[in-house]
């Protein structure tokens, strides 16, 4: 990873109007932030991974809640 010591900037025009900075962008699925720095694609990691274990998490409970209650009718 490239770490950015000086800090440069652009003046980007379109059809007159001042395009906006951006502090990170996504490149191949990565995100590149300004500072060179991972943590955005650490914390858009975790954030996934969160996600993905509440919905498991409610799959099984849903799955257990099935399966208990069929326990009760034999």
């Amino acid at each position: 990873m490239v770490h950015i010591t000086t800090k440069t900037s652009a003046d980007i025009n379109m059809n007159g109007e001042k395009m906006e900075g951006a502090t990170s962008f996504k490149y191949y699925g990565a995100t590149m932030s300004m500072d060179g720095t991972s943590n955005t694609l650490v914390r858009i990691g975790i954030a996934m991974a969160t996600a993905a274990m509440i919905s498991l998490s409610r799959l099984l409970t849903r799955h257990r809640a099935r399966h208990d209650s069929q326990d009760c009718y034999s």
